[in-house]
C-alpha cells in the first residue's frame, strides 16, 4: 500500500480555493483501492478539518505544518507547540519591525491589537481574539509575523539570531509562520507513516511550497505540483505543471490505473 501525502493550498486547491470535483473523485478512488491518503498543511486544525471531511479522509493528518498531528476523528496523535513565554519573547523581539502578529491555538487568536477591526474576519469565523501580552496563557501551534513589504528577510534574520532552532515558513513575502523545532511537514509525515506502518519507499509526497521539501526528503517520490520555483522543482523527483483535473488528477489516474 502507498501513502499519498498532500499539501493543500495550491496543490489540491485551484484558483477558487476549492478542490475540484474531478480531483476529489480520483482521491476517493485511490482510497477505495486500498491506499492511504493524508493532508499535511500550514492551515489550522479548524480549516483543515473541513478538507478532511470534504475528501472523506480516515487517516491521520497534520495541521499547522505538523505542529498538531491528529487522527481523523480529531484526537491528537502528536503536538509540538510554542510555550506562552516564548511567544511573548518573540513578540517583544519583533514588535518594532512588524505590523502585527497572531498566535494560533484551537479556537483563539492572540494578537498585539485585539480591538482592531482587521480581526473581524477571525471573530466572524468564531475565533476569540485576545492580546498576546495580557491574555496568552496557553501554548500556541503557530506564530505568524505580519511584516512590512520587503521586510520578511530582516525579521526572519532577527528571529533566527535569537531562536535558531525554530522553523520559519515565508508566504507572499510578507508573512512568516514560526513553529516549534519539530513542527514541520517532514516530521508530521514521519509520524503519519509510522502510525500507518508505511515505509518511506512507499510514500509519495505532493507540494508546491518550500515547506513541502521536508516531505520530499522523506518520501520515495516527491512531486512538485503547479510551481515554477526552481528550488522546489530541483528538490522534487517529478514536476507536474498543473494541478486539478488535467494535471494531478490525470497523473494519479494513470499511476494507480484507475478507470478514466
Amino acid at each position: 500500500m502507498t501513502l499519498l501525502a498532500f499539501d493543500v493550498d495550491g496543490t489540491l486547491t485551484g484558483p477558487t480555493g476549492h478542490i475540484p470535483e474531478p480531483l476529489r473523485a480520483v482521491l476517493r478512488a485511490v482510497t477505495a483501492s486500498g491506499h492511504h491518503v493524508t493532508v499535511i498543511s500550514g492551515r489550522s486544525r479548524r480549516s483543515l478539518a473541513a478538507v478532511v471531511d470534504e475528501l472523506g479522509l480516515r487517516k491521520p493528518y497534520g495541521a499547522w505544518y505538523g505542529a498538531r498531528v491528529a487522527h481523523a476523528d480529531g484526537a491528537a496523535l502528536h503536538e509540538a507547540t510554542l510555550d506562552p513565554d516564548l511567544v511573548r519573547d518573540l513578540v517583544r523581539l519583533v514588535r518594532p519591525a512588524v505590523r502585527e502578529v497572531h498566535a494560533e491555538t484551537h479556537d483563539r487568536l492572540y494578537v498585539m491589537e485585539p480591538a482592531d477591526a482587521y480581526w473581524d474576519w477571525a471573530r466572524n469565523m468564531g475565533f476569540a481574539v485576545l492580546g498576546t501580552e495580557r491574555d496568552l496563557a496557553e501554548p500556541a501551534y503557530k506564530l505568524t509575523l505580519h511584516c512590512p513589504d520587503g521586510g520578511a528577510g530582516a525579521v526572519g534574520d532577527l528571529v533566527r539570531g535569537h531562536h535558531p532552532r525554530l522553523n520559519q515558513f515565508v508566504s507572499d513575502g510578507r508573512f512568516i509562520d514560526v513553529t516549534a523545532a519539530d513542527a514541520h511537514k517532514g516530521a508530521a509525515l514521519d509520524r503519519v507513516a509510522a502510525e500507518l506502518g508505511v515505509a518511506p519507499a512507499d510514500i509519495i509526497a505532493f507540494g508546491d511550497d518550500h515547506s513541502d521539501i521536508a516531505m520530499f526528503d522523506r518520501a520515495g517520490l516527491g512531486v512538485a505540483v503547479a510551481t515554477r520555483d526552481p528550488v522546489l522543482r530541483e528538490a522534487a523527483d517529478l514536476w507536474l505543471p498543473h494541478s486539478g483535473a488535467d494535471g494531478l488528477a490525470a497523473w494519479l489516474t494513470d499511476r494507480f490505473q484507475l478507470p478514466a
